[in-house]
């Protein structure tokens, strides 16, 4: 009998393809919601009563959760950041530009990708460094186009889509300063998010993920619950199924690409992931809501293909 060909980066790239397309399944429930007017905060905490559900899942089908106490706090850590990471982008969104916006959470990147180099020791090649140099170029063609033409922040009923554009709000200089703080915040949380992500593989601790996305999504869930019990905000059936499926998407995902980081570097899997979701969003965007894209994005893309040819 032949033994077991050890696995390789090479057999593990299909982990870093699903975190992306479960990245953009996750990007598109968001789309979704903000369309259907869900109150966001329960959204909030439903992405996480999704993804703690998923974990718990999967620890009971492997029927192990092993226990360490450095995963457990990385974990608890994790869990803070992502909450308050994702508040803060959906505050920021109720005037914000979604592609720009979304732009600039993906130039997060850059903080895991220095992280990489500069503690792990990560050393890129040339053709990565181009590629990454593409990457800035790229995420800024995505969004520019928002700059003139994007849309603040709008409703529709509940009942379902809306096929008409809403009017353009145009906000005051202050609740623009405010808007930008809360998307800083947001890309600075989301990049050192990331940074706890890689730390576990180098750490050597990814024999506990289970227990670390257990404790990160679980500590999201309890300070969503915890400010919707205080807040005392209603739901609807709206609000809860899309949060829930955007929490199965999201665990998912993070699944993925902490499987990803075994055996690949960082520097390959973060650049990927972001540009991957970018482009593969565009599309889904294209034939689900008949968005049509400007020169600037479809550059973008093509650039992202490149610069993801060039980093893998």
């Amino acid at each position: 009998m032949r033994g077991q060909r050890p696995y390789n980066g090479r057999d593990m790239s299909v982990f870093l393809v699903l975190t992306v397309v479960f990245s953009v399944v996750f990007a598109s429930c968001y789309k979704i919601a903000v369309r259907r007017n869900c109150n966001l905060h329960v959204v909030n905490v439903w992405v996480y009563v999704g993804s703690t559900a998923t974990v718990l899942a999967y620890i009971l089908i492997k029927r192990e959760l092993s226990m360490n106490a450095g995963a457990l706090l990385l974990g608890i850590v994790a869990g803070v950041l992502a909450f308050f990471s994702t508040l803060s982008f959906f505050h920021h969104m109720k005037r914000g530009q979604l592609s720009a916006s979304w732009t600039v959470i993906s130039l997060a990147v850059g903080i895991p990708v220095l992280a990489s180099i500069f503690l792990w020791g990560e050393h890129p090649t040339m053709k990565q460094t181009i590629g990454m140099v593409l990457i800035v170029a790229a995420l800024v063609l995505f969004g520019r186009h928002e700059t003139s033409n994007g849309r603040s922040s709008f409703k529709v009923p509940r009942s379902g889509f809306s096929d008409s554009p809403p009017p353009p709000i145009t906000p005051s200089p202050h609740l623009h300063v405010m808007s930008f703080l809360l998307l800083m915040i947001a890309f600075v949380l989301t990049g050192v998010l990331n940074t706890t992500n890689k730390a576990l593989v180098e750490w050597n601790l990814s024999a506990y993920r289970e227990l670390y996305m257990l404790a990160f999504y679980g500590t999201a869930m309890i300070l969503g619950g915890a400010i919707i019990t205080i807040s005392r905000q209603g739901s609807s059936a709206s609000d809860r199924s899309v949060g829930f499926i955007m929490g199965l998407a999201g665990a998912l995902s993070m699944l993925c690409l902490l499987i990803a980081l075994q055996y690949l570097p960082g520097i390959v899997v973060f650049p990927v992931r972001s540009l991957g979701n970018l482009t593969l969003t565009g599309f889904v965007s294209i034939l689900a809501w008949k968005e049509r894209l400007s020169r600037s994005q479809w550059l973008g893309i093509i650039l992202s293909l490149i610069a993801i040819w060039l980093i893998y």
